[in-house]
């Protein structure tokens, strides 16, 4: 699977299939790498990797919760197949900062007599 980055998600969205835990990153700029952690350490990040439709997707600690905050549903929530739309406020680099907004799942309908599935609200009720 394909890693994507956030920024290239911006005015779309994705669905979370799977999510593998957290990881402690930095990046030591003096050798060009990425450092991970298991366990927490002073300038480490925690970072969750998802699997997603669109590929695999690292996330920080804050943009997680942004997602559990906004797939809330009477104090419950999760992310696995649930469908986000991200937006951004516009600026680069360290000023970039990311919106959620959970999207609810399309609903589709099977055509009998091609096989397809179309959107529900794509069905002429008269139809049938």
């Amino acid at each position: 699977m394909e890693y994507i980055k956030l920024s290239s998600l911006v005015n779309d969205k994705f669905t979370v299939q799977k999510v593998w835990g957290f990881k402690y990153k930095t990046w030591d700029d003096l050798n060009k790498k990425m450092l991970v952690s298991e366990t927490p350490e002073k300038g480490f990040r925690k970072m969750y990797e998802l699997d997603t439709d669109k590929g695999k997707l690292e996330v920080s600690q804050s943009q997680m919760g942004s997602m559990l905050e906004v797939a809330s549903v009477n104090g419950l929530s999760a992310v696995v197949d649930n469908t986000f739309l991200v937006k951004s406020n516009g600026k680069t680099g360290m000023d970039i900062r990311y919106m959620f907004r959970a999207v609810e799942a399309e609903k589709t309908v099977t055509n009998e007599e091609t096989g397809k599935e179309i959107p529900e609200e794509d069905v002429d009720i008269s139809d049938l």
